[in-house]
């Protein structure tokens, strides 16, 4: 039996998957060689993990992710792609297709902001409108991901 260590630094990668690898329709994950938090669910959903710490602003709460080493999604030619990010511990849960609406290529970095009691995810696409983001249950991320069939 292999035992290995899980460092107090790495515990949000295993609150973000943990849910996802162990739901019923999780059946094969393989991970992304090189990406540390990169993985093919079922051979058809890309499912990348990013982690942020937190900002204080004069509005509310900053958190800034930079998706430059994240080329496996950027260029993704999977049937889904998808991005959990993690913010403290709130999961916010984007298709690739949310993320590119705000994404500018030449800086890739996504922004999320929690002020007036509600999320909103921006980049620095120019013209782009930020995208409000409910609140969503571990459920809710749950059904997003594996219902798109």
């Amino acid at each position: 039996m292999v035992v290995g260590s899980l460092h107090i630094r790495d515990i949000w990668y295993a609150r973000a998957l943990l849910p996802v690898f162990l739901h019923d329709d999780c059946k094969k994950i393989e991970r992304i060689p090189k990406k540390r938090a990169c993985y093919l669910i079922n051979g058809d959903r890309l499912l990348t993990v990013k982690k942020s710490k937190k900002q204080k602003t004069k509005t509310g709460w900053t958190w800034f992710f930079n998706f430059s080493t994240e080329t496996e999604f950027i260029k993704a030619d999977y049937r889904k792609s998808y991005v959990l990010l993690v913010c403290a511990d709130k999961v916010c849960a984007l298709e690739r297709q949310e993320v590119m609406g705000v994404f500018d290529p030449n800086r890739p970095y996504l922004r999320i902001r929690y002020a007036d009691s509600r999320y909103s995810v921006s980049g620095f696409k120019k013209g782009a409108m930020p995208l409000i983001t409910l609140k969503r249950s571990c459920g809710d991320i749950l059904d997003y991901f594996f219902s798109a069939r």
